[in-house]
């Protein structure tokens, strides 16, 4: 055989060689070692890339807190309270978050961990529009929630006489308006000392009504010191939601993260809270990381599009306009419509708004998008001064897909008072419009920073795109060498026998 021939032989045969290898070492053998690779270090258990992370979370986070100031407060000051609030938004007031785990306990057999929590929050001035101490004029949240509670207890638990006494401290003895004037921005987060005659009904309500009434978690009397009222009150340098249950990954790592149990329940509030076994189980986790190999129909919220985040593609998820949305428009949100107490309205919440009654021990607390975004407009032009705007008021966060690491993300929520008329609770009750007045919102975000971006691109993300890299050159450079050799060798015998 002519020399020529046999190099264009050889050529053609190496071709087809590195062209199998590229496919089996790129589609079979490479995707298996980075599977391996990925789950090992895809589990809760000390020693793993993640369990150091997840113990003491290095990612900044940040809390951008906005609090509603009433403008015309001076529409508030007599017993008529028909007026329509306007609003005006003031901050953002930054605190940094610090989270850290402890009394981590493993539970081989479940394949879960146990552990507790405590939550940090630090004031960030430079990142604040002023000082935690400004003081606003704020919506009076505790008055109304108070109020509400006991509008809503039957008479059998609280006889006409106490229910008449209480009426009256609520009334014309405690001083209480609408407004509450000059509350510092730490206060509203964190706990405001509520007035010596909150003392009073709140102690007589624990005493009468403690088998029927519990208060809801916004309403604390924090260290025996006196009752306060916030958000985030007894939340700060504490445990406050006790002792939490997830899946470790060991077994399955798709289920990594992902809660059991809080405080030892299964599901929300006992299974209590809402309409269906379904709607009362816990789904997701925190939120810090998601199990690998995230797909776009993932239930991790709703898929919106692939995004980049410092050159790294990712996967955006987003709240959408169902999450709020009423049974009417959407029918799978028809648990959450909890029929409240007589003789509350026991219509549905538009779409925009979900009540918290069932879970807040009848407390008017609802929650919604900042600005009421998406909501219905009769929610929207219930208040003066909503702006909602998408990008400024949704939530999102942006995935890596393959190691399921979150790269850039911010939750917003809106906390807001919901107000109807109480017929039988005294004059300044009986103005009360039918309404959704908001009350504070908080934005929690954090984004990958330099040193974990680094560690994650060295250790993960450019091996990967190497190895892509790699793949594509081979079956590039196999596909070449047939392609080349079977046309050398074509040549070559056509010439030899011409």
């Amino acid at each position: 055989m002519e020399k020529r021939t046999k190099i264009s032989l050889c050529i053609a045969i190496s071709g087809v060689v590195v062209l199998i290898l590229g496919v089996i070492l790129g589609w079979v053998v490479l995707p298996f070692v980075i599977k391996i690779m990925i789950d090992k270090e895809a589990r809760l258990t000390n020693g793993t890339l993640i369990y150091d992370k997840w113990v003491d979370i290095p990612l900044p986070i940040h809390l951008h807190v906005y609090v509603w100031r009433v403008v015309n407060i001076d529409d508030y000051v007599g017993s008529n309270w028909t007026t329509k609030p306007i609003l005006e938004e003031v901050g953002p007031y930054v605190y940094s978050e610090k989270r850290v785990k402890y009394e981590i306990t493993p539970n081989v057999e479940r394949d879960t961990v146990f552990f507790r929590q405590n939550i940090t929050y630090t004031f960030v001035p430079e990142l604040s529009i002023g000082p935690e101490t400004d003081t606003v004029d704020v919506l009076n949240a505790p008055l109304l929630a108070v109020a509400t509670i006991l509008y809503t207890i039957p008479e059998k638990y609280l006889p006409l006489p106490h229910r008449s006494f209480m009426e009256l401290l609520m009334g014309p003895l405690s001083g209480e308006k609408f407004i509450r004037k000059a509350v510092s921005v730490h206060d509203i987060v964190f706990g405001v000392r509520l007035n010596f005659i909150y003392d009073i009904i709140l102690v007589l309500v624990e005493l009468i009504l403690g088998d029927y009434v519990t208060l809801p978690p916004e309403l604390q009397n924090v260290g025996g010191r006196g009752w306060q009222f916030a958000p985030f009150v007894n939340k700060n340098g504490t445990n406050s939601d006790g002792l939490w249950e997830i899946y470790s990954g060991v077994r399955d790592n798709s289920m990594v993260n992902m809660i059991r149990t809080v405080n030892n329940n299964e599901t929300i509030g006992n299974g209590k809270y809402w309409g269906t076994p379904e709607c009362n189980k816990f789904r997701g986790g925190d939120g810090i990381f998601f199990p690998p190999y995230v797909e776009k129909t993932d239930r991790l919220a709703a898929y919106q599009h692939e995004s980049e985040f410092r050159g790294i593609s990712t996967y955006r998820f987003a709240a959408t306009k169902d999450l709020f949305a009423s049974p009417d428009e959407f029918p799978e949100n028809e648990c959450y419509c909890v029929t409240p107490r007589e003789p509350l309205d026991p219509t549905c919440a538009p779409t925009g708004v979900v009540r918290l009654r069932s879970c807040k021990t009848g407390a008017p607390v609802v929650m919604s998008k900042p600005h009421f975004l998406d909501a219905d407009e009769s929610v929207i032009n219930g208040v003066t001064g909503m702006k909602p705007e998408k990008e400024k008021h949704d939530t999102f966060l942006d995935i890596e897909p393959t190691l399921g690491v979150p790269l850039k993300g911010v939750r917003r929520i809106q906390v807001n008072v919901e107000t109807q008329p109480f017929i039988s609770m005294g004059e300044i009750f009986k103005t009360l419009p039918f309404s959704y007045i908001p009350f504070i919102w908080v934005g929690e975000g954090a984004e990958l920073d330099d040193d974990l971006y680094n560690e994650l691109k060295s250790m993960y993300l450019t091996p990967l795109k190497i190895a892509n890299i790699g793949k594509w050159t081979a079956v590039g450079l196999g596909i070449a060498g047939t392609l080349g050799g079977a046309v050398a060798l074509g040549y070559f015998t056509w010439w030899l026998k011409r």
